[in-house]
C-alpha cells in the first residue's frame, strides 16, 4: 500500500493562487463549505497532544457538508451527509478511518464517545474548501474563512473569524512535488484547525 502524505503551507489567498497556477494546477472538485464538530476530554488531552507531538495520538470529529445553521447538538440531528473520522498519528504515520452516521445514531455515538473515552463535543469548525490537482495526481486544497465556534453542553455558541488561509498538498512518494514544495517551504506549518480554535476561544 502506498502511504498518502500530506504538508500544510500557510500563506495568503492570492499567493496560493499564483503558485498553483505556476505548477499548473487545475480545478478537481467544486468548492463547498466544511463543517467539523471536534471531540476532547475536560482536560483537553487531545488538544495538548498534538501541541506537544505526543504519539500515538487521535483526534475525533463529526463531519458534513454545506451551510446548514447550526445552533445546537440537535440541529444536527438533520444533516443527511454526517461521518465520523478519527485520525491517527503514530510511529507508521497517519491514517483516517471513516464511519458514515445517520440521524438516529447520532445521539447515541454521542454518548457512546462519553461512555467509553470520556469525550464531548468542544469546538465547531467551519471553512470554505477548493479543490485542485496536477498532472501526476499531486491533490491541494485552499482553506479560508475559518470559522470558530465554542459548543458546551449541546449548544453551539456564535462563531469567531480568523483572517489565516491554509494550502494542503496531499500526495505519494510516486507523485512527491519536490519543486513545489521547495517553493512553499519558507512558509510550512503545522496548522491544526482544532488546536487554533481551542487557543481562537480561549479554552485553555
Amino acid at each position: 500500500m502506498i502511504e498518502r502524505q500530506e504538508r500544510k503551507f500557510e500563506l495568503e489567498n492570492y499567493r496560493q493562487r499564483s503558485i498553483l497556477k505556476k505548477f499548473n494546477f487545475g480545478i478537481h472538485h467544486p468548492r463547498r463549505v466544511i463543517n467539523s464538530l471536534y471531540f476532547d476530554d475536560k482536560y483537553f488531552g487531545i488538544y495538548h497532544s498534538s501541541i506537544e507531538g505526543l504519539t500515538p495520538r487521535n483526534k475525533f470529529r463529526l463531519r458534513w457538508y454545506g451551510q446548514e445553521n447550526i445552533s445546537s447538538l440537535k440541529d444536527i440531528c438533520r444533516v443527511t451527509n454526517l461521518n465520523f473520522e478519527q485520525k491517527v498519528t503514530d510511529k507508521y504515520g497517519r491514517r483516517k478511518y471513516v464511519k458514515p452516521i445517520n440521524q438516529s445514531q447520532l445521539n447515541d455515538f454521542i454518548r457512546k464517545l462519553y461512555t467509553d473515552f470520556n469525550l464531548t463535543p468542544t469546538v465547531l469548525v467551519k471553512y470554505e474548501r477548493r479543490y485542485f490537482i496536477d498532472q501526476t495526481g499531486c491533490r491541494a486544497t485552499m482553506d479560508r474563512n475559518i470559522k470558530f465556534s465554542k459548543v458546551k453542553e449541546k449548544n453551539i455558541f456564535p462563531s469567531r473569524n480568523i483572517l489565516r488561509e491554509v494550502l494542503e498538498l496531499k500526495f505519494t512518494s510516486d507523485n512527491y512535488p519536490e519543486k513545489l514544495i521547495s517553493t512553499l517551504s519558507t512558509n510550512e506549518s503545522r496548522f491544526s484547525k482544532y488546536c487554533l480554535g481551542v487557543e481562537t476561544l480561549n479554552l485553555v
